[in-house]
């Protein structure tokens, strides 16, 4: 794992009883769901708002929250993921395709006090999670799935008024990343997890590829995105 202008420091020290294909996927996407639980335990609030749910991402933040009492609300596109959402223990899922989803959404965050969402779809969403969470909510825009920056530019008076913020998170720059102790802390959390079996981090290898495959590993990965992950091995 790569950490800007930190080279020696950026090493990861796996202990050899592990195995490196277990762990190739631990990184970016266990360091970016335990700073979305750290940022809801210190904004003091008890349910949150996610898009693109069923990405591993959100499969996993689902079951670390549950550890921290933590609900979580999932937003998909597709009717038939609501099961299986509910079954891996999200709180409630709403269906962005849905006529009602805004209204829907309003009420359930106002049931719950959500008052922070985490975006992966950026576009529009952002906004239509604004404009139906509580007031004095926060969404932490993390990926651009729609290819298109976030537009809130209609809301700009409400969001003033109801102490509404959009924010952009990157993990590289939270302090997981930046702080040595907090990295430390994070990655050995996760080892111990996989470890045991990987109850909350294991990931799903839909998968294996050599390095001279790695077109067609792309292009796997991007039909097999919500379902598991693809690995490259340089030497197979």
């Amino acid at each position: 794992m790569c950490i800007r202008d930190s080279p020696y420091s950026a090493c990861v020290f796996i202990e050899d009883s592990q195995n490196c294909e277990e762990l190739c996927a631990l990184f970016v996407n266990p360091l970016t769901l335990l700073s979305f639980v750290t940022l809801t335990k210190e904004m003091k609030c008890k349910t949150i708002v996610v898009t693109a749910a069923m990405s591993a991402l959100c499969k996993s933040l689902v079951k670390v929250c549950a550890t921290e009492g933590i609900d979580v609300i999932g937003v998909i596109r597709k009717e038939e993921d609501l099961k299986t959402l509910r079954g891996l223990g999200f709180k409630h899922v709403l269906n962005l395709t849905n006529s009602g989803f805004e209204k829907e959404l309003k009420e359930v965050a106002a049931k719950t006090d959500a008052r922070i969402a985490f975006d992966a779809i950026a576009g529009d969403m952002p906004g239509k999670l604004l404009s139906a969470m509580p007031n004095n909510s926060t969404v932490f825009v993390y990926g651009r799935l729609s290819g298109k920056a976030p537009s809130v530019d209609s809301l700009k008076d409400q969001m003033e008024k109801e102490n509404k913020k959009l924010q952009w998170f990157s993990v590289t720059e939270y302090k997981i990343i930046k702080d040595p102790e907090e990295r430390k802390k994070a990655l050995e959390y996760i080892q111990k997890d996989v470890k045991e079996g990987g109850k909350l981090f294991k990931i799903n290898v839909v998968k294996k590829f050599a390095l001279d495959e790695f077109k067609m590993a792309f292009e796997t990965y991007t039909k097999v995105a919500s379902t598991g992950k693809v690995i490259i091995i340089p030497n197979p």
